[in-house]
Protein backbone atom coordinates (compact mmCIF):
# COMPACT_ATOMS: atom_id res chain seq x y z
CA UNK A 1 0.00 0.00 0.00
CA UNK A 2 2.85 2.49 1.27
CA UNK A 3 4.60 2.57 -2.71
CA UNK A 4 0.67 3.04 -3.96
CA UNK A 5 0.06 6.40 -1.40
CA UNK A 6 3.42 7.75 -0.91
CA UNK A 7 3.20 10.23 -3.88
CA UNK A 8 0.08 11.79 -2.31
CA UNK A 9 0.29 11.57 1.50
CA UNK A 10 3.07 11.55 3.91
CA UNK A 11 2.01 8.27 5.80
CA UNK A 12 2.34 7.12 9.48
CA UNK A 13 1.39 3.50 10.28
CA UNK A 14 1.41 2.01 13.81
CA UNK A 15 0.99 -1.27 15.54
CA UNK A 16 -2.64 -1.43 17.65
CA UNK A 17 -1.20 -2.28 21.56
CA UNK A 18 -0.52 -5.32 21.51
CA UNK A 19 0.45 -5.96 18.12
CA UNK A 20 3.41 -6.35 16.01
CA UNK A 21 6.06 -4.32 17.90
CA UNK A 22 3.78 -2.47 20.17
CA UNK A 23 3.88 -3.28 23.89
CA UNK A 24 0.26 -3.61 25.83
CA UNK A 25 -0.21 -2.19 29.13
CA UNK A 26 -3.50 -4.59 31.45
CA UNK A 27 -6.14 -3.60 31.62
CA UNK A 28 -7.44 -3.60 28.48
CA UNK A 29 -10.17 -0.52 27.71
CA UNK A 30 -11.09 0.65 24.43
CA UNK A 31 -10.31 4.34 25.79
CA UNK A 32 -6.73 3.48 25.74
CA UNK A 33 -6.33 2.61 22.21
CA UNK A 34 -8.52 5.95 21.05
CA UNK A 35 -5.56 7.80 23.51
CA UNK A 36 -3.18 5.89 20.96
CA UNK A 37 -4.38 6.91 18.01
CA UNK A 38 -4.52 10.59 19.73
CA UNK A 39 -0.58 10.30 20.27
CA UNK A 40 0.39 9.17 16.70
CA UNK A 41 -2.00 12.22 15.27
CA UNK A 42 -0.51 14.27 17.72
CA UNK A 43 3.15 13.48 16.83
CA UNK A 44 2.68 13.43 12.97
CA UNK A 45 0.93 16.46 13.18
CA UNK A 46 -3.02 17.19 13.22
CA UNK A 47 -5.80 17.20 12.34
CA UNK A 48 -4.81 13.80 10.63
CA UNK A 49 -6.48 12.33 7.75
CA UNK A 50 -6.90 8.87 8.69
CA UNK A 51 -7.92 5.09 7.21
CA UNK A 52 -9.02 2.22 9.15
CA UNK A 53 -10.21 -1.21 8.47
CA UNK A 54 -12.92 -3.57 9.99
CA UNK A 55 -12.27 -3.26 14.36
CA UNK A 56 -10.13 -0.37 13.34
CA UNK A 57 -12.90 1.33 11.38
CA UNK A 58 -14.98 1.46 14.74
CA UNK A 59 -11.89 2.77 16.61
CA UNK A 60 -11.59 5.00 14.31
CA UNK A 61 -15.23 6.49 14.44
CA UNK A 62 -15.34 6.40 18.24
CA UNK A 63 -11.92 8.27 18.61
CA UNK A 64 -13.46 10.87 15.78
CA UNK A 65 -16.80 11.44 18.18
CA UNK A 66 -14.08 11.48 21.20
CA UNK A 67 -12.69 14.59 19.94
CA UNK A 68 -9.53 13.38 18.14
CA UNK A 69 -8.52 15.98 15.57
CA UNK A 70 -8.72 15.07 12.17
CA UNK A 71 -9.77 16.59 8.93
CA UNK A 72 -10.72 13.23 6.96
CA UNK A 73 -11.45 9.73 7.58
CA UNK A 74 -11.43 6.65 5.88
CA UNK A 75 -13.60 3.49 6.79
CA UNK A 76 -13.76 0.49 5.05
CA UNK A 77 -16.02 -2.61 6.60
CA UNK A 78 -16.76 -1.01 10.12
CA UNK A 79 -18.37 -3.93 11.63
CA UNK A 80 -20.95 -2.35 13.83
CA UNK A 81 -23.38 -4.40 15.69
CA UNK A 82 -26.75 -3.43 13.99
CA UNK A 83 -30.17 -4.37 16.24
CA UNK A 84 -31.23 -6.73 13.00
CA UNK A 85 -27.84 -8.21 12.48
CA UNK A 86 -27.05 -8.92 16.39
CA UNK A 87 -30.05 -11.11 16.81
CA UNK A 88 -28.30 -13.19 13.96
CA UNK A 89 -30.30 -12.09 11.37
CA UNK A 90 -27.73 -11.59 9.01
CA UNK A 91 -28.71 -12.39 4.81
CA UNK A 92 -25.82 -15.26 5.18
CA UNK A 93 -23.07 -16.17 7.06
CA UNK A 94 -22.35 -16.15 10.60
CA UNK A 95 -20.43 -13.29 12.82
CA UNK A 96 -16.94 -13.02 12.92
CA UNK A 97 -17.01 -12.76 17.10
CA UNK A 98 -18.41 -15.56 18.76
CA UNK A 99 -19.04 -14.49 22.50
CA UNK A 100 -20.66 -17.86 23.44
CA UNK A 101 -20.64 -21.21 21.95
CA UNK A 102 -24.56 -20.99 21.92
CA UNK A 103 -24.15 -18.10 19.65
CA UNK A 104 -22.07 -19.41 16.91
CA UNK A 105 -23.51 -19.94 13.57
CA UNK A 106 -24.56 -23.48 12.30
CA UNK A 107 -21.94 -25.32 9.96
CA UNK A 108 -24.37 -24.06 6.91
CA UNK A 109 -24.08 -20.59 8.36
CA UNK A 110 -20.02 -20.30 7.83
CA UNK A 111 -19.97 -21.94 4.97
CA UNK A 112 -20.57 -18.39 2.97
CA UNK A 113 -17.51 -17.48 4.99
CA UNK A 114 -15.19 -20.31 4.23
CA UNK A 115 -15.31 -19.95 0.26
CA UNK A 116 -14.84 -16.30 1.07
CA UNK A 117 -12.00 -15.73 -1.11
CA UNK A 118 -10.00 -13.82 1.94
CA UNK A 119 -11.11 -16.77 4.17
CA UNK A 120 -6.97 -18.36 4.20
CA UNK A 121 -5.76 -14.94 4.74
CA UNK A 122 -8.07 -14.30 7.33
CA UNK A 123 -6.91 -17.81 9.25
CA UNK A 124 -3.30 -16.78 9.20
CA UNK A 125 -4.13 -12.98 10.67
CA UNK A 126 -6.58 -14.54 13.21
CA UNK A 127 -3.52 -16.80 14.37
CA UNK A 128 -1.28 -14.03 14.65
CA UNK A 129 -3.79 -11.74 16.47
CA UNK A 130 -5.19 -14.18 18.25
CA UNK A 131 -4.32 -13.14 21.92
CA UNK A 132 -5.93 -9.51 20.69
CA UNK A 133 -9.11 -10.69 19.69
CA UNK A 134 -10.58 -10.23 22.89
CA UNK A 135 -9.98 -6.36 21.91
CA UNK A 136 -11.81 -6.16 18.83
CA UNK A 137 -14.31 -7.93 20.25
CA UNK A 138 -15.13 -5.75 23.20
CA UNK A 139 -14.72 -2.44 20.45
CA UNK A 140 -17.74 -4.46 18.38
CA UNK A 141 -19.37 -5.83 21.34
CA UNK A 142 -19.92 -2.15 22.52
CA UNK A 143 -20.93 -0.06 19.68
CA UNK A 144 -24.16 -0.25 18.63
CA UNK A 145 -24.71 2.39 16.19
CA UNK A 146 -24.13 5.93 17.50
CA UNK A 147 -26.05 7.93 14.97
CA UNK A 148 -26.59 10.66 16.84
CA UNK A 149 -22.73 11.30 17.55
CA UNK A 150 -21.87 10.44 14.16
CA UNK A 151 -23.97 13.00 12.76
CA UNK A 152 -21.61 15.71 14.30
CA UNK A 153 -18.76 14.99 12.25
CA UNK A 154 -19.13 17.17 9.14
CA UNK A 155 -15.57 16.72 8.10
CA UNK A 156 -15.46 14.34 4.74
CA UNK A 157 -15.62 10.83 5.55
CA UNK A 158 -15.60 8.23 3.17
CA UNK A 159 -17.05 4.47 3.86
CA UNK A 160 -15.92 1.89 2.06
CA UNK A 161 -17.39 -1.44 1.30
CA UNK A 162 -15.90 -4.63 -1.14
CA UNK A 163 -18.89 -6.28 -2.85
CA UNK A 164 -17.06 -9.52 -2.39
CA UNK A 165 -17.31 -8.87 1.64
CA UNK A 166 -19.44 -10.58 3.94
CA UNK A 167 -23.01 -9.33 3.23
CA UNK A 168 -23.89 -9.01 6.71
CA UNK A 169 -20.95 -6.54 6.61
CA UNK A 170 -22.18 -4.45 4.04
CA UNK A 171 -25.51 -3.82 5.84
CA UNK A 172 -23.24 -2.37 8.75
CA UNK A 173 -21.45 -0.15 6.36
CA UNK A 174 -24.11 1.09 5.11
CA UNK A 175 -25.72 2.47 8.36
CA UNK A 176 -22.61 5.08 9.15
CA UNK A 177 -22.81 6.11 5.78
CA UNK A 178 -26.56 7.07 6.42
CA UNK A 179 -25.98 8.83 9.80
CA UNK A 180 -22.57 10.46 9.11
CA UNK A 181 -23.42 14.45 7.25
CA UNK A 182 -20.81 14.39 4.89
CA UNK A 183 -19.99 11.12 3.55
CA UNK A 184 -19.25 9.10 0.47
CA UNK A 185 -19.83 5.65 0.32
CA UNK A 186 -17.42 3.80 -2.57
CA UNK A 187 -17.91 -0.18 -3.60
CA UNK A 188 -15.00 -2.08 -4.21
CA UNK A 189 -15.87 -3.97 -6.91
CA UNK A 190 -14.96 -7.73 -6.57
CA UNK A 191 -12.81 -7.08 -3.10
CA UNK A 192 -13.38 -8.76 0.11
CA UNK A 193 -13.47 -7.77 3.28
CA UNK A 194 -9.80 -7.15 3.53
CA UNK A 195 -9.11 -5.37 -0.78
CA UNK A 196 -6.09 -5.35 -2.34
CA UNK A 197 -3.64 -2.12 -1.73
CA UNK A 198 -4.18 -1.67 -5.75
CA UNK A 199 -7.94 -1.63 -5.15
CA UNK A 200 -7.41 0.22 -2.27
CA UNK A 201 -5.24 2.86 -2.39
CA UNK A 202 -7.47 4.45 -5.60
CA UNK A 203 -10.34 4.68 -3.65
CA UNK A 204 -8.74 6.40 -1.03
CA UNK A 205 -8.07 9.35 -3.54
CA UNK A 206 -11.43 9.73 -4.18
CA UNK A 207 -11.84 11.54 -1.08
CA UNK A 208 -9.85 14.47 -2.58
CA UNK A 209 -11.18 14.04 -6.11
CA UNK A 210 -14.60 15.00 -4.60
CA UNK A 211 -13.75 17.78 -1.86
CA UNK A 212 -15.04 20.31 -3.77
CA UNK A 213 -18.22 18.77 -2.91
CA UNK A 214 -20.50 20.61 -0.38
CA UNK A 215 -20.28 19.80 3.47
CA UNK A 216 -23.86 18.59 4.17
CA UNK A 217 -23.64 16.86 0.83
CA UNK A 218 -23.24 13.14 -0.38
CA UNK A 219 -21.61 11.30 -3.48
CA UNK A 220 -21.95 7.42 -3.82
CA UNK A 221 -19.80 6.13 -6.32
CA UNK A 222 -21.11 2.96 -7.64
CA UNK A 223 -20.46 0.13 -10.31
CA UNK A 224 -24.30 -1.05 -9.59
CA UNK A 225 -26.51 -0.74 -12.37
CA UNK A 226 -29.64 -1.32 -9.99
CA UNK A 227 -28.85 1.62 -7.73
CA UNK A 228 -30.33 4.47 -9.56
CA UNK A 229 -34.17 2.94 -9.91
CA UNK A 230 -34.63 2.93 -6.37
CA UNK A 231 -33.05 6.27 -5.65
CA UNK A 232 -35.12 8.00 -8.33
CA UNK A 233 -38.07 6.37 -7.25
CA UNK A 234 -38.24 7.51 -4.07
CA UNK A 235 -38.23 10.77 -4.65
CA UNK A 236 -34.67 11.63 -3.02
CA UNK A 237 -32.63 14.62 -3.68
CA UNK A 238 -29.87 13.56 -1.87
CA UNK A 239 -27.43 11.31 -2.27
CA UNK A 240 -26.18 12.27 -5.57
CA UNK A 241 -24.51 8.94 -7.55
CA UNK A 242 -21.89 8.41 -10.11
CA UNK A 243 -21.99 5.13 -11.51
CA UNK A 244 -19.43 3.90 -13.62
CA UNK A 245 -20.48 0.72 -15.24
CA UNK A 246 -17.33 0.26 -17.21
CA UNK A 247 -15.37 -2.79 -17.24
CA UNK A 248 -11.69 -3.71 -16.41
CA UNK A 249 -10.78 -0.04 -15.07
CA UNK A 250 -7.93 0.27 -13.03
CA UNK A 251 -7.82 1.64 -9.50
CA UNK A 252 -6.16 4.59 -10.80
CA UNK A 253 -8.10 5.02 -13.88
CA UNK A 254 -11.18 4.91 -11.80
CA UNK A 255 -10.13 7.69 -9.62
CA UNK A 256 -8.94 10.44 -12.75
CA UNK A 257 -12.51 9.47 -14.68
CA UNK A 258 -14.04 10.61 -10.96
CA UNK A 259 -12.06 13.87 -10.75
CA UNK A 260 -13.55 14.62 -14.55
CA UNK A 261 -16.68 13.60 -13.32
CA UNK A 262 -16.87 15.75 -10.29
CA UNK A 263 -14.72 18.93 -12.41
CA UNK A 264 -17.49 18.42 -14.93
CA UNK A 265 -20.70 18.25 -13.00
CA UNK A 266 -20.21 19.99 -9.78
CA UNK A 267 -22.99 22.11 -10.09
CA UNK A 268 -25.55 19.34 -10.53
CA UNK A 269 -23.78 17.05 -8.11
CA UNK A 270 -24.03 20.09 -5.43
CA UNK A 271 -27.95 20.57 -6.16
CA UNK A 272 -28.49 16.25 -6.34
CA UNK A 273 -28.29 14.03 -9.43
CA UNK A 274 -27.50 10.84 -11.03
CA UNK A 275 -24.33 10.77 -13.19
CA UNK A 276 -23.66 7.92 -15.77
CA UNK A 277 -20.88 7.61 -17.12
CA UNK A 278 -19.30 5.52 -19.84
CA UNK A 279 -16.19 5.46 -22.10
CA UNK A 280 -17.63 8.65 -24.00
CA UNK A 281 -20.42 10.78 -21.81
CA UNK A 282 -21.74 11.78 -18.87
CA UNK A 283 -25.44 11.52 -18.60
CA UNK A 284 -26.86 13.48 -15.95
CA UNK A 285 -30.19 13.47 -15.00
CA UNK A 286 -31.30 15.59 -11.45
CA UNK A 287 -33.13 13.76 -8.32
CA UNK A 288 -36.33 13.90 -7.42
CA UNK A 289 -37.44 12.61 -10.45
CA UNK A 290 -40.96 10.87 -9.22
CA UNK A 291 -43.41 14.30 -8.74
Amino acid sequence: MRPLLDPHFTLFAYDRRGRGDSGDTAPYAPEREIEDLAAVIEAAGAPAFVFAHSGGAILALRAAMSGVAMRRLAVNDPPFIMPRVHRGERPRGGALHFPSRASRPSAARAQPIEASPAWPRMIALALALAHTAPYDSEIAVDSALPAASLAKLTFPTLVLNGTASFAWVAETARAPFQALPNAQAVHLEGQPHSPAPDALAPALLLIDATRALPAQGRTIVTVDADFHAPLALSNATSPSTIRVPIEGLRGDELAALVQRVVTLCEADLRAGAMVTVDETTARVRGLHLVR
